[in-house]
């Protein structure tokens, strides 16, 4: 695991967690994807071979409920653009958090949740 700490980021000049090279985490996985395009372009396409049932699910779904997938990038883009912050989980203070929508239609209107809380709030114990 690599030791981060918070500090300015070179990349986009925002106080952040450091992950290397004097980059945050978003612009270093940017930096890391641009100049490695052709290896992440090789390992997506072996995982759409290699997984065509799960491609094809994926992508039913995200026909099935549009509302929700909507409502899933606006969040999506919220944290990359730094508009929305994870926090801790608000049941049990864990980390790391998933974003929870009690109404699709308000789509920034989330609770932080971590994967377990998040799975009991769906699915009941």
């Amino acid at each position: 695991m690599t030791c981060t700490y918070v500090d300015i980021c070179e990349g986009c000049g925002e106080e952040r967690r450091i992950k290397a090279r004097g980059l945050c985490t978003r612009c270093y996985n940017n930096d890391w994807n641009l100049n490695h395009r052709w290896q992440v372009n090789v390992s997506n396409q072996r995982w759409r071979i290699n997984n065509p049932v799960k491609l094809r699910e994926s992508r039913r779904k995200r026909r099935h409920d549009p509302v929700k997938r909507k409502a899933q990038v606006m969040v999506a883009n919220a944290i990359r653009d730094g508009k929305l912050i994870r926090e801790s989980c608000e049941n049990c203070g864990g980390e790391p958090t998933q974003a929870h929508h009690d109404d699709y239609s308000k789509p920034l209107n989330i609770r932080w949740l971590c994967r377990d809380c998040h799975t009991e709030e769906h699915y009941g114990g």
